[in-house]
């Protein structure tokens, strides 16, 4: 009998322990499901604090729960690093935006899947740490979301794919950032390209138009359209490849001015 009910307990408290969560997002936003004990709070700066479930004391970071509780809190984490330590293991998931260059993670995840608008990385222990870094620009075009798309969906199957392991992960961290870089170098040279086609787009137009109101200088230029300053420069190139307007190099600087044709 003492076997039996020692039998039946074992599985209720491994579901006990591994029930304990934390969900932590990269705006720094914290869910928690937390046994009786210690809980030390994820990040810095610890506003918003809802502690459901029980009586609970707090001392600095470390809440002092009386029983199972929920809780709930927004805080403060340095840029590109998400870093959780806890007295015993937990079910940890860390929710950073798709586009998101990680160069750090430890240790090896569970999983890893883009669910929801986030890419989740879910581990069970007592730490982890993630480096990551998002592209400056907040604005890209189709093709640029078409090829983050791609690459997610590279790096899903490859780690979905493997036992996963911190030297693994680290290799399948540093194709996906390989590919990546393959994939800019075939946009610019795809750009390149365009730059010798005889046909003006609306673009070209409008900056030649702009420079034959006066703007003469890349400047200029992206004032009077207010095009993004990559874009204005390609059409300035553009125009030059094909002969509707010339480089004029002055004191140090640059001007562009329409060839008049007979």
């Amino acid at each position: 009998m003492k076997l039996l009910l020692l039998l039946l307990v074992i599985p209720l408290l491994s579901f006990a322990v591994h029930s304990s969560s934390i969900t932590v997002y990269y705006n720094g936003s914290v869910i928690a499901y937390a046994n009786k004990g210690e809980f030390y709070l994820v990040g810095n700066n610890i506003t918003d604090l809802i502690v459901i479930g029980g009586n609970y004391s707090r001392e600095n970071n470390t809440l002092y729960l009386s029983n199972y509780s929920e809780i709930k809190y927004h805080a403060i984490f340095p840029t590109g690093v998400i870093k959780i330590y806890e007295p015993y293991n937990f079910t940890l998931s860390v929710l950073l935006p798709p586009n998101s260059d990680i160069s750090y993670v430890s240790p090896a995840p569970l999983s890893f899947a883009e669910e929801n608008g986030f890419l989740n990385f879910t581990f069970y222990s007592s730490n982890a740490l993630i480096l990551y870094s998002l592209p400056s620009s907040s604005t890209s075009s189709i093709s640029n979301l078409d090829h983050e798309n791609g690459f997610n969906f590279l790096l899903l199957i490859t780690i979905s794919g493997l036992v996963v392991t911190n030297s693994v992960l680290g290799y399948v961290l540093y194709l996906f950032r390989k590919i990546k870089k393959e994939d800019k170098e075939k946009e610019e040279e795809g750009e390149s390209k365009e730059v010798v086609e005889s046909t003006l787009n609306d673009r070209d137009l409008l900056v030649l138009n702009a420079i034959n109101s006066g703007a003469t200088t890349l400047s200029e230029i992206i004032k009077v359209t207010k095009l993004p300053k990559t874009t204005a420069y390609r059409r300035v190139k553009k125009l030059v490849s094909l002969g509707y307007i010339q480089e004029v190099r002055k004191n140090g600087k640059i001007y562009y001015q329409v060839i008049k044709k007979d």
